[in-house]
């Protein structure tokens, strides 16, 4: 390979990786609005679908890389009893 042909490799390796960190902070972000929007219920709505307010401050103490689904489905499971 010559350096310019390496050049265009390492490049679009970068590009590909930055693509991929934009897509995930963006679905991070969406989820996280969404976790907003639920804040905005009562916790007689809450409770309907398995939430509390509690839960939803849980989820915001969480790392940005946990998933957000995911720590909202143990969160209802662990309502459900």
């Amino acid at each position: 390979m010559t350096i310019c042909t390496e050049t265009k490799t390492t490049r679009m390796a970068f590009l590909e990786k930055l693509s991929t960190l934009a897509a995930t902070l963006g679905a991070a972000r969406k989820s996280r609005n969404t976790v907003l929007d639920l804040g905005t219920l009562d916790d007689n709505m809450l409770r309907d679908i398995g939430l509390s307010h509690a839960d939803l401050l849980d989820l915001r103490s969480a790392p940005l890389s946990s998933d957000p689904d995911a720590v909202l489905r143990r969160a209802r499971m662990r309502n459900m009893f």
